[in-house]
């Protein structure tokens, strides 16, 4: 004996919500405003700088660095 499959029509596909996957953000450029800046110890030079590269290829905000003698001071300024 063999059941047969009904097939539905007009069902909708449900929707879920989109998860955001990875970690959350190490450096607060999305709460940073034009003219705000953060310091970073040097040995987090590396990072930061990357991080920072990033955000301004993906958006139209731009992140400068300086360097002093022992940090990194990074600010929005676009």
């Amino acid at each position: 004996m063999t059941d047969k499959i009904n097939i539905d029509k007009e069902i909708p596909i449900p929707v879920f919500p989109k998860k955001r996957g990875g970690k959350p953000p190490v450096y607060p450029f999305n709460e940073m405003e034009v003219g705000d800046s953060f310091r970073v110890p040097d040995d987090k030079e590396d990072s930061v700088r990357v991080a920072a590269r990033r955000i301004n290829r993906k958006t139209q905000k731009e992140f400068r660095a300086l360097y002093t003698e022992d940090e990194i001071r990074i600010w929005r300024v676009k």
